[in-house]
């Protein structure tokens, strides 16, 4: 698992396919829509390809209309590596981490469930526990309390 990076934004745009998607496996892949086997092929929703579940992150169709850049949003053809980053920014923030977020306040999530959601928000926050502690609303420290009792039941 990592953050995903503008370079990710830029490779999508230039594949010219449908959806930016993260496979179960952390990885972001793109696919077109007439790939998704089940599930509404929507931003943010979970649906089924041939390799498995994919969440879709981004969707080509928003890009014309969405207002992360402000003046023209490519030259000869290429995503500009500021709109990129604050796309991958956004996409990250609300497809990726908001949900697992979510995830880990729901009235039925354990212990262990916190903790295995703590350690993945600090990987997509690239290793930052301080940044995965504000996304989560504790303290740092906390944050390494529940790294820790991932660590001790892994």
């Amino acid at each position: 698992m990592r953050p995903l990076a503008a370079a990710d934004i830029i490779s999508f745009y230039a594949s010219t396919r449908d959806l930016l998607t993260l496979t179960s496996d952390g990885r972001y892949e793109h696919f077109d829509k007439r790939e998704v086997r089940s599930g509404q092929a929507a931003v943010y929703h979970t649906v089924t390809t041939d390799e498995g579940e994919v969440r879709i992150l981004l969707e080509r169709t928003t890009f014309p209309d969405a207002d992360w850049h402000p003046g023209p949003l490519a030259r000869h053809d290429q995503l500009d590596t500021a709109t990129a980053a604050r796309v991958a920014e956004t996409v990250m923030r609300d497809g990726v981490i908001a949900p697992l977020v979510q995830q880990a306040a729901e009235d039925e999530a354990g212990e262990w469930e916190r903790a295995c959601v703590a350690a993945e928000i600090v990987a997509y926050c690239g290793g930052d526990e301080a940044e995965a502690g504000r996304h989560l609303g504790i303290s740092p420290d906390a944050v390494r309390d529940l790294l820790t009792k991932n660590a001790s039941t892994a």
